[in-house]
């Protein structure tokens, strides 16, 4: 088994080409060969993918990024990263059905996660917390998306699990 040192820091290696991106003020054309150099390297890497695919639509080459989405999609189909570009791409290429279904599928798997994790989160806890859990959850969600202040629902659920922290456990 490899020590964890061994395995390269694709996620540090990722940053400085993000870096590099606001370092030339947002020119995708100059950081298209980075992300290159990188796939060159690491080729099933979703997110330099994703990144490639959205730099190719910011300028304008919507073919090549929609190519670059579905391979990383085909990479690894459990990423939800890059699934609302696919559906952009459609509606600036004026294919409306597929950008809908392509929508509706970014959704849907966001929602699925989303359930999935509160749901796995909550069989940890006890009966119950996991009814006020999914209260104060839902209401932030519904908090989040009726007002435009991002942060603000998520800090006050945060706030409110903390003080209930030590009523979670069954044991």
């Amino acid at each position: 088994m490899k020590r964890i040192t061994d395995v390269p820091n694709t996620s540090k290696e990722m940053q400085k080409i993000y870096d590099k991106f606001w370092d030339v003020s947002g020119d995708f054309r100059t950081l298209l060969p980075r992300i290159d150099d990188f796939l060159q390297k690491y080729p099933n890497y979703t997110e330099a993918l994703v990144l490639k695919a959205r730099s190719l639509m910011g300028i304008g080459r919507n073919s090549e990024a929609l190519k670059c989405l579905k391979m990383a999609k085909r990479v690894d189909k459990w990423r939800l990263i890059g699934r609302f570009d696919e559906a952009e791409i459609y509606l600036e290429k004026k294919k409306n059905e597929e950008s809908i279904k392509a929508y509706v599928e970014a959704v849907k798997a966001y929602a699925v996660e989303l359930k999935n994790g509160m749901d796995s989160y909550q069989l940890c806890c006890n009966s119950e917390s996991k009814d006020k859990l999914k209260e104060l959850t839902q209401q932030a969600l519904a908090d989040f998306f009726a007002q435009d202040e991002e942060n603000k629902p998520f800090e006050k659920l945060l706030d409110s699990f903390m003080k209930m922290k030590d009523e979670f456990h069954d044991y």
